[in-house]
């Protein structure tokens, strides 16, 4: 059993090619499987282009979303001081559409690299053998809430991540709805290869859910699945991208996730930079309810149109997830 995970400046595909068509022949010589993580810095800031795409996309700009530019003074402290992207040639905007652009253009590397490691695989006799996972570790922002990059809050367009399988067992074109995360990728991978998770991982296998599935879509209505996630961020301090500040006071976060068939809220909590969390003071809280406000503009925190009762559940759920490990932790059952 083969297992490959592309992690989205690829250019030196023949090189990747090369390291796993060694790994390949010692694999086969030891007659054990091969396990090969590839991570590319692209998209990454800078997202220099191969010269050979730089001028792909010339037209292209970040996509202007509900939340683009968009003035939320009811959200924490570094979104609400947040001043209006400044339009015009070489201006705020024509930043951050440029490096949209660069991130298409040094993403077609990655497709190359894509493109070889399946070549790889078929030349080989490896493909319908292998189990491919392609994903990254965090979303982006070009200009929503008038952040012009980076990826530091607590908002869907930054936790939000595509991740894509495929190998044997897994119907083609099937969608997976449980709530996931990268927590949730190692147990994963070592269910496929038929090894026992530690009980002391955080994350949850769900090799058994995508693989023993019937029909396109997977369900997790009345199973043991989690319908909560748990989201934590650290502040950096003070960070600025293009005259705007993108992290700094207050920004330190512990937050849930809640997406299940009759609910979709997120909520957060806010705490002073560089101090010990302590759950009896935390700053600001911010209370979304997606199903409707998918575009996180309007905070329901304090106001009549929260669910009280949704939100001191997700509250209870950081508390009792905060710091635990392994199956010791509430979701874990």
């Amino acid at each position: 059993m083969f297992f490959v995970a592309v992690c989205p400046l690829v250019i030196f595909c023949l090189f990747v090619t090369l390291c796993l068509s060694v790994c390949y022949v010692q694999a086969i010589k030891g007659d054990k499987p091969l396990f090969a993580y590839i991570s590319p810095h692209a998209p990454h800031v800078p997202a220099t282009p191969a010269p050979w795409y730089a001028d792909h996309f010339k037209d292209r700009k970040a996509p202007r979303t509900p939340n683009y530019n968009y003035s939320a003074p009811d959200h924490h402290y570094v979104i609400r001081q947040q001043q209006p992207l400044t339009a015009g040639h070489g201006k705020e905007e024509d930043k951050v559409d440029e490096l949209f652009r660069n991130r298409w253009r040094s993403l077609l590397s990655v497709d190359d690299l894509i493109v070889a490691v399946m070549n790889f695989l078929e030349e080989h006799g490896q493909l319908n053998n292998t189990y491919i996972m392609l994903t990254s570790d965090h979303g982006f922002q070009l200009g929503q809430f008038r952040l012009p990059s980076c990826k530091l809050q607590v908002y869907e367009h930054d936790i939000r991540v595509p991740f894509i399988i495929r190998g044997p067992g897994i119907a083609e074109n099937s969608h997976y709805k449980g709530i996931s995360g990268n927590v949730d990728i190692a147990p994963t991978i070592m269910e496929l290869a038929g090894v026992q998770v530690p009980p002391f991982m955080n994350g949850r296998s769900f090799a058994k859910r995508i693989t023993q599935a019937t029909t396109n879509t997977f369900n997790e209505e009345n199973t043991s699945w989690r319908d909560m996630y748990m989201i934590e961020y650290w502040s950096l301090g003070k960070v600025v991208r293009y005259d705007h500040l993108i992290d700094g006071p207050n920004n330190t976060y512990l937050a849930a996730r809640l997406l299940n068939s009759t609910h979709d809220f997120l909520y957060a909590e806010f705490y002073p930079d560089g101090t010990e969390l302590n759950f009896g003071t935390p700053v600001e809280y911010e209370f979304y309810n997606l199903t409707k406000e998918p575009w996180q503009l309007k905070n329901e925190y304090g106001s009549s149109d929260a669910n009280s009762e949704v939100m001191a559940e997700m509250k209870r759920f950081i508390r009792a997830e905060y710091g635990c490990h392994g199956n010791a932790c509430p979701q874990l059952l």
